[in-house]
């Protein structure tokens, strides 16, 4: 059973709940003529968090960095459409992207202190951000609503972090800033591309868990790289695998960790539980018991998936084909 290829959104409307969509997105790499990505496709709804796994390498970055439309000079956009609520990306100027980014979607990037301008502090770059979008409101105005998205972000003292410097922060701290930094305007959708990574356990389940109750809280869309199980496994409701480029499976995330279709989902999950079992970690992140009420809401029945390379497997759960 295969799914049927949608035709385009048109111009102005959405699915219901969809937020973005994605069709045959395929980007090349013009030094390196390869395509780093190949025909992807996604349908995010408000509120759902959609989870990228892969090794690295695979074009986890690459999707999100398309998606958004800050490609590095040498790769350029070989076909694919992306819908905005409705609205065609590709037919925006630069000037209308610049507006879009950090006031309707947002980038959340990994690297903690090492992300912020060293010789800034954490408040002067939040409040940049606002002024990017709201340049009419006084720098007072800006500077409280830049101290309480610090507090909203869960940062004790944000008076005083405000007016603190990148090295002056811990890792967690610094990425929380980084956080509210892409939270600032209140955007529908923001992009994380592996932006837990190199922090201490512990911090990152405290960073994650209030940063997935905010979005519960705003109903704000998250599309999030990781090669983390447990990550995947406890704040996302959608699973996209993608390997060299190409999205090999797309499922609920409970099916996805119940019953994994593809031949390099099955070797993924496997070796990344074998690390665990090795580095003798506690798998219990990745069974964990999950608040099961709500996860049946983003079960796509209509993804823009080629239906002569996909197979429908159960409700929301496409499997690419693979080769005899």
């Amino acid at each position: 059973m295969v799914t049927e290829t949608p035709d385009a959104t048109p111009a102005g409307s959405t699915a219901s709940g969809e937020i973005l969509r994605v069709s045959d997105l395929t980007l090349h790499h013009l030094v390196e003529d390869r395509l780093v990505i190949d025909g992807a496709f996604m349908s995010v709804d408000s509120g759902e968090v959609l989870g990228v796994m892969g090794e690295s390498g695979s074009g986890k970055s690459a999707l999100l960095f398309g998606i958004i439309r800050l490609l590095l000079r040498e790769v350029e956009q070989r076909s694919g459409r992306i819908a905005y609520r409705g609205e065609d990306l590709m037919a925006k100027s630069n000037r209308q992207m610049e507006q879009l980014r950090g006031l309707e979607m947002a980038m959340i990037v990994p690297g903690g202190k090492f992300s912020l301008n060293p010789v800034e502090t954490a408040g002067s770059q939040i409040v940049d951000v606002l002024r990017s979008h709201f340049p009419d409101r006084s720098k007072k105005d800006l500077a409280d609503e830049a101290i309480e998205i610090l507090r909203i972000i869960g940062i004790p003292d944000p008076d005083i972090r405000f007016r603190a410097y990148p090295h002056e922060l811990s890792g967690g701290m610094a990425q929380r800033i980084l956080i509210a930094k892409a939270m600032a305007c209140s955007p529908q959708l923001l992009l994380g591309d592996e932006f837990t990574v190199g922090l201490d356990v512990t911090i990152q389940a405290q960073v994650m868990d209030h940063f997935h109750a905010l979005l519960r809280e705003r109903n704000t869309s998250l599309i999030l790289t990781t090669s983390d199980l447990g990550i995947a496994a406890t704040y996302c409701d959608t699973i996209a695998v993608i390997r060299r480029g190409q999205i090999v499976e797309y499922a609920p995330v409970l099916d996805f960790f119940a019953n994994p279709q593809h031949s390099y989902s099955r070797l993924l999950l496997s070796a990344a539980r074998e690390a665990r079992a090795q580095q003798k970690m506690d798998e219990a992140r990745v069974d964990v018991e999950r608040d099961t009420s709500q996860d049946r809401r983003f079960v796509h029945e209509d993804l823009p998936a080629p239906p002569d390379l996909y197979t429908l497997v159960a409700p929301g759960h496409l499997v690419r084909l693979e080769d005899e």
